[in-house]
């Protein structure tokens, strides 16, 4: 297997962990570590499987709260959390431990039998379908500089602007490097608490070059 597909089985497993630890903390689906969990499985589904495959379209179909009717709401106000969503949330996490733990286990046996019997040289690995990569164009690319440029625009007090350009630098670091959960959501935590501007001026560009970074479009 090449090193993409090995870093995106990587993160499915840590998916997969990561769901006893959202049990544990009783967060809730408006939780932003749960947030970036969400779009990143999806998205390594989505690059080892494709958009199309079943596993792909169970995980983009399960809700994680309970639906409701789309009602016109203020970018900054969200329906409340009830006991029914908490198990609505509960329900769709096991359908994910199921499902992924499925995936995983499958992936091998899979990727062997889209690999062509006869194949030349040049295209002997199996060819993975890559989305991932259409969060972003290709031609944009976010500098750690830039978001602590952002920062000192945003009026933060002294001491919380140093704060915050810690953890931008501790989530900069660790998305462009092992890209672990806990350390992830320790920092996106701390930056969604200082508010909306700063989570999203600060920690959503970070988290968009992610997958630039996994697709080797990145360097």
């Amino acid at each position: 297997m090449s090193g993409q597909t090995d870093l995106h089985l990587s993160r499915l497993r840590e998916s997969l962990r990561a769901i006893n630890t959202f049990r544990d903390d009783r967060i809730t689906a408006y939780d932003s570590s749960f947030k970036t969990w969400r779009e990143c499985t999806k998205q390594s589904l989505n690059a080892l499987f494709g958009e199309q495959h079943a596993y792909t379209r169970r995980f983009s179909s399960l809700q994680f709260w309970e639906p409701r009717l789309r009602v016109r709401m203020s970018r900054s106000s969200a329906p409340a959390w009830s006991h029914r969503d908490q198990e609505f949330f509960y329900n769709d996490l096991d359908r994910a431990r199921a499902l992924l733990t499925d995936a995983i286990e499958k992936f091998p046996v899979l990727a062997d039998q889209a690999s062509p019997v006869t194949a030349s040289a040049s295209s002997a690995r199996p060819q993975i379908v890559v989305n991932v990569t259409n969060v972003l164009s290709q031609s944009t690319h976010v500098e750690l500089s830039q978001i602590l440029t952002t920062l000192d625009s945003l009026g933060l007090p002294p001491d919380r602007l140093s704060e915050a350009k810690m953890h931008a630098k501790e989530l900069a670091e660790e998305a462009q490097g092992q890209q672990r959960w806990p350390v992830l959501a320790k920092s996106l935590k701390a930056l969604e608490s200082m508010g909306k501007s700063v989570y999203e001026n600060v920690a959503l560009p970070i988290l968009l070059e992610m997958p630039k970074i996994q697709t080797g479009l990145k360097g």
